[in-house]
This record gives structure tokens, C-alpha cells and sequence, in this order.
């Protein structure tokens, strides 16, 4: 697992190229992606898509990380 010296220095990367940026796709796979499999995917896919696509066309306004996430 990453330590935290490292995840910060990850999320400054990227905040200047994802702030203020829009989503235009938005990608979902399985929810528990050490899964293999057809089923556990497949389940997860149908109930996840309309929460996920409230996302389209949202706006980045600012990237935060909570602890080592």
C-alpha cells in the first residue's frame, strides 16, 4: 500500500490537469475489481449506471484525498 508522502505527491500532479476539468466519459467495471468472472460483474453493472452517469458533463472543481486515499 502506498504511503502518504506518495499519495500526496500523486493528487498534485494531477490537480492542475483535472481542476476545472469536465467528465466526458465515464468507464465503470466491477465493484470488488479483484473479482473474476462474468457474474459478480454483470450484477454490478446494472444498478451502478444511473449513478454513474449524473457524472456526465460534471465539472472537477477541486481534488482531495482523505487519509492514503
Amino acid at each position: 500500500m502506498p504511503e502518504l508522502p506518495e499519495i500526496e505527491v500523486v493528487r498534485q500532479s494531477l490537480r492542475p490537469v483535472l481542476e476545472g476539468a469536465s467528465v466526458r466519459v465515464v468507464q465503470v467495471g466491477p465493484h470488488d475489481m479483484r473479482a473474476r468472472g462474468r457474474g459478480r460483474s454483470a450484477r454490478v453493472r446494472g444498478p451502478w449506471m444511473t449513478a454513474w452517469q449524473l457524472l456526465d458533463g460534471a465539472r472537477i472543481d477541486r481534488l482531495e484525498r482523505r487519509g492514503k486515499q
